[in-house]
Formats: structure tokens, sequence, C-alpha cells
């Protein structure tokens, strides 16, 4: 009887074994679980922050756009302040560019319809004996007189 109660407890301590072997299975699989879980949130949280770059990359890129843009108005009001709107005929006006102390750049007209789309489209003779000027960006002409004059 001795060695079946042996046997006996030999089983269960075989047993023990194995649901000990199982229930760390269980607790394996579960682990694995957490970790599939964890990597497809990982994941997803990568995908996100590959959108906010991608949009941050665009965001600067409009910004940088917007900047030059800026600079570009800036420059713009800084040259026409030197432009005046002056009535050369009656009836017809032109900005007439006004040089300061030391400026090397000749007095000159500039189309007004230009100016206006930011444009310095200065107007020039066909030839040096005609009376009309002509804007070469937008084709519009001025017919002075017998005799053009600068303001």
């Amino acid at each position: 009887m001795i060695p079946e109660i042996s046997a006996a407890l030999t089983s269960v301590s075989t047993l023990g074994k194995i649901a000990s072997a199982l229930h760390g299975v269980a607790k394996q699989t579960e682990i694995n679980q957490h970790v599939i879980s964890l990597q497809s949130s990982i994941i997803d949280l990568q995908g996100k922050i590959f959108a906010i770059q991608s949009e941050y990359e665009n965001l600067a890129g409009i910004k940088d756009e917007t900047e030059k843009k800026l600079m570009k108005y800036e420059d713009w009001d800084r040259q026409k302040e030197r432009y005046r709107f002056t009535n050369v005929a009656d009836g017809i006006s032109v900005y007439v560019y006004e040089p300061t102390e030391g400026d090397r750049t000749p007095s000159h007209w500039v189309c007004p319809y230009c100016f206006e789309n930011h444009k310095k489209s200065v107007l020039n003779r066909p030839a040096p004996d005609c009376i009309n000027y002509i804007c070469h960006e937008c084709k519009w002409e001025v017919v002075v007189g017998k005799r053009a004059y600068f303001a």
C-alpha cells in the first residue's frame, strides 16, 4: 500500500506540475494577447505621429509662402511710396516716379492699371518722335499731346 500511496503522491505531484505548466501557458497566452494589443496601439500611435508630421510640414510650407508674400507686399509698399499719381493731360493720369536726392533712377511714368496690380510697367514711346506712350504689359496707350513731358 505504501508503494501505491507513493505512486499516487507522485501522480499528484505530476498533475500539480502539469497544472502549474498549464497555468503558466494561460498566463503566457494572456501576456501575448496584451503584447499584441500594445503593439497594435504603438502602430496606431506611429500612424498618428506620421500624420501630425505631414500636417506640420504642410503648415510650415504655407507659413513660408505667406512670409514670402508678406515680404513682397512690404517691398511693394516701400516702392510705391516713390510714385505719385499725377494727371499728365486732361483726363489722363499715370504714376510718376519721384527720385530722391542721390537717386540715379530717371523720372518715368508707370501704367496706372498695372501699378494697381502691383506691377511696375514703365510707359515708353515707340519711337523718339512719337507723342504716344505704350504700356508693354497691358498695351494701354497714352497720347499726351504734341510735346510729352514728365511732371
